[in-house]
């Protein structure tokens, strides 16, 4: 099978976008916690990524931006942005990956999984509005890969996830059939966005061992367990307290990680 790769020249599934608004991206406070690479260990940073200052030479950025809905909101994923707009919402994730994308290593990719929600009687594609919005934002779509989360049929939200790797990425690691499996989604003890599979899978592909993961919404701690079963080190950042108690005793089982707040 083929790669799936997009180029610049390739253009995504048109959307109308609304005008960006400036207040909304910027942070609120002061900057109140630099993160660097930390080789050697796993790190857990309890702060608002709007806030963070990305810093230093990591080797991939990877992650799954948080729950987004029209109407609902879900505490089993975390806290998101109050936002209610799939454009305002996409637009938001847009300006924290580009911020985070400035603290890779040249040559190196941002790669984020994104699953469509299903609303009424239509799928929202999210991950591709967040991939337009990145787009506008001078960072291109190198390859657009699939991700088959489970193999039946689900009436509560769609069975394959979009999987997206951005800026400039050295297309020898984008070398790929373009299909990932796993069967996290079955362990119906941690939340479907908890896919350390799948992050391992896309870590191995992306980077080297001995490199570092910056995971900008850790969430559960996916990042972090995935590149310690692939030899690699992370960093994440992660907004809600609860979370990041949760990560912690689910990583406690497998392995060391470090928390830390910013004050």
């Amino acid at each position: 099978m083929a790669k799936i790769i997009y180029s610049r020249k390739t253009p995504l599934p048109p959307t109308k976008l609304d005008k960006p608004n400036a207040e909304l991206f910027r942070p609120s406070g002061a900057i109140k916690a630099q993160i660097n690479p930390q080789l050697g260990q796993h790190v857990i940073w309890n702060c608002d990524s709007t806030k963070a200052l990305f810093a230093g030479g990591f080797d991939l950025v990877l992650c799954s931006p948080p729950y987004f809905h029209p109407q609902t909101k879900s505490n089993t994923h975390g806290l998101s942005p109050d936002l209610t707009d799939l454009n305002g919402f996409a637009e938001w994730v847009a300006q924290i990956l580009l911020r985070a994308s400035r603290a890779l290593k040249p040559r190196r990719s941002l790669c984020f999984v994104k699953t469509d929600v299903k609303y009424r009687t239509t799928i929202l594609p999210i991950g591709f509005r967040i991939a337009a919005c990145t787009e506008k934002l001078g960072l291109p779509v190198q390859a657009h890969w699939i991700w088959q989360r489970m193999p039946h049929y689900s009436p509560y939200a769609p069975s394959f996830g979009n999987i997206f790797v951005l800026g400039s990425a050295d297309l020898d690691l984008l070398c790929h059939p373009g299909l990932f499996r796993t069967d996290d989604c079955r362990n119906r003890l941690t939340p479907s966005s908890f896919t350390p599979s799948l992050f391992e899978q896309l870590i191995r592909q992306l980077t080297k061992p001995n490199g570092c993961i910056l995971d900008p919404f850790v969430g559960l701690g996916s990042t972090p367990l995935a590149a310690f079963r692939s030899r690699r080190w992370s960093v994440g950042v992660e907004l809600s307290p609860k979370q990041v108690a949760k990560a912690k005793e689910i990583l406690a089982d497998h392995m060391l990680v470090t928390v830390r707040i910013s004050q």
